[in-house]
């Protein structure tokens, strides 16, 4: 009977946690909505107090790389006050010079030189603010994220003196082994360079709110100047490499599509990269990932980290392929139906070798990002909110429907709602505090063309695309006719 009642209390814990997830897919997406729900348990679950940790063995330790990633996914979701206590925690191991350590441990501050740290710290506090308002958290924790911000200045400024001018690395960050594909060679790691930009942004979003006007311009300059000369570099990487793809590091001109990912998400440099580079990356990408799917290319192992990819594939506009990319993982969890990935999946479930962690929540965090982006995501040029990219037609022709409710957005809160009514027609309606200057974009979920739209019932028009409508913020009913 106490084993029982045990039991219960425990069920009834997780079922109320949960509850607070802010996004409903109809029971036709059940795969999604089980791993998305699964995925935040696990990552939970894994936490110490107020540490985020990638897993429960093998990851017993904090990275500030897996959990500012981690925590704006917490945030996204509902989960800021989890968000808020990591960073809260992480932020005084500091160094002196402002510099981010890349890990914590029980047995203190890991010393490896890695770059990435410091503007996933800057952001990630920036991030968890613009999603939960808290001016008080983000006051609190300001002194990190200026000196973090300053550190990336000092580290560029190495790459910025007369020697290096001319030199592809010009205006980057120095070499570092934070991909650990590089921890052999140190190398100008572009991933580093992408987390320094999100950094420099968020500090001059985070000094513009705080109002201190001068910090704001000086990362606002840094910001522009490093963004100039970090797509400079990758171009002239592209060059003297001879590549027709986004490479991974400025040396080497390696193909890493899983680390060039996140220039589109959270990077929000996409539309500021080469695009035929970058759609050749990704088109790439599909043709190695379709012949492992196929048996016609090697595939012993492969790490789930390329649910990052699906994001990816989605802002580039390839709905179909980001949600085949997100279906084949949900297929591929080990063991099947217990809705989690381990860092390292192997085609033989049963090979006898590293498999990183188990749940890994590193992964967990990057499905539930990848998921939130299918019906929310930013475009932060036009500061607008999109709606519907990634919901295919099964979704809404469901009587469920899909509905956020009370989702945070850097904007506010979205209440949001979508399904078929009929065979040609399609109902949106919006609620709550969300308010983009740029307004919404809604996402045709039919592959047809639309053929009319009404806005808050007023009368049909024709719409200036086929595939999507865009409106102001404010609107609470959209109909699109087919």
């Amino acid at each position: 009977h106490w084993g029982e009642a045990r039991l219960a209390e425990a069920e009834a814990h997780w079922r109320a946690r949960l509850a607070r997830v802010p996004l409903e897919l109809p029971p036709c997406a059940a795969p999604f909505t089980e791993s998305l729900r699964a995925s935040l348990a696990w990552i939970l679950v894994n936490r110490e107090g107020p540490k985020i940790q990638p897993g429960p063995r093998c990851y017993r330790r904090s990275w500030i790389r897996d959990g500012a990633l981690t925590g704006a996914a917490l945030a996204e979701m509902g989960f800021a006050a989890e968000a808020q206590a990591f960073l809260r925690w992480y932020a005084p191991f500091q160094h002196e010079d402002g510099r981010v350590p890349c890990a914590v441990d029980a047995r203190g501050v890991d010393l490896a030189v890695e770059h990435d740290s410091h503007g996933q710290l800057a952001w990630a506090v920036a991030e968890v603010w613009r999603l939960a308002g808290d001016d008080g958290f983000l006051r609190d924790l300001w002194p990190h994220v200026r000196r973090a911000a300053d550190a990336i200045a000092a580290l560029r400024a190495l790459r910025t003196t007369d020697a290096w001018r001319g030199d592809p690395r010009f205006g980057l960050l120095p070499e570092s082994i934070s991909h650990e594909g590089y921890a052999s060679n140190p190398v100008h790691s572009y991933w580093d360079d992408c987390f320094a930009l999100l950094g420099l942004a968020g500090a001059a979003d985070a000094a513009r709110a705080l109002g201190d006007a001068a910090a704001a311009e000086r990362f606002a300059a840094e910001h522009a100047a490093m963004r100039r000369d970090v797509h400079a570099s990758i171009e002239r990487a592209i060059e003297r490499n001879g590549i027709d793809f986004v490479p991974g590091a400025a040396e080497l001109g390696d193909f890493d599509p899983t680390s060039t990912a996140i220039w589109l998400d959270p990077g929000r440099e996409g539309a500021r990269l080469p695009r035929a580079a970058l759609v050749q990356t990704f088109e790439r990408y599909w043709r190695e990932l379709s012949a492992r799917r196929r048996g016609d290319a090697p595939n012993d192992a492969y790490t789930a980290y390329e649910v990052r990819n699906a994001v990816a594939l989605l802002r580039l506009g390839w709905k179909q392929r980001a949600l085949e990319l997100l279906a084949w993982l949900i297929d591929d969890q080990r063991p099947p139906g217990w809705r989690q990935w381990p860092e390292v999946t192997t085609r033989d479930p049963r090979a006898p070798r590293f498999l990183g962690d188990l749940p890994h929540g590193w992964v967990a965090s990057s499905f539930v990002r990848s998921v939130r982006r299918l019906v929310v995501l930013e475009d932060w040029d036009a500061q607008r909110v999109v709606l519907a990219a990634g919901v295919p037609e099964a979704w809404v022709r469901d009587p469920a429907g899909v509905r956020a409710s009370a989702l945070p957005t850097p904007f506010g809160a979205l209440d949001f709602s979508l399904r078929a009514d009929g065979e040609r027609r399609v109902r949106a309606r919006l609620g709550g505090a969300c308010r983009p200057p740029g307004g919404f974009e809604l996402a045709s979920p039919l592959a047809r063309p639309l053929a009319a739209v009404a806005i808050d019932g007023g009368a049909r028009q024709a719409p200036d695309d086929a595939a999507r409508v865009r409106f102001a913020a404010g609107a609470r009913a959209v109909d699109l006719f087919y």
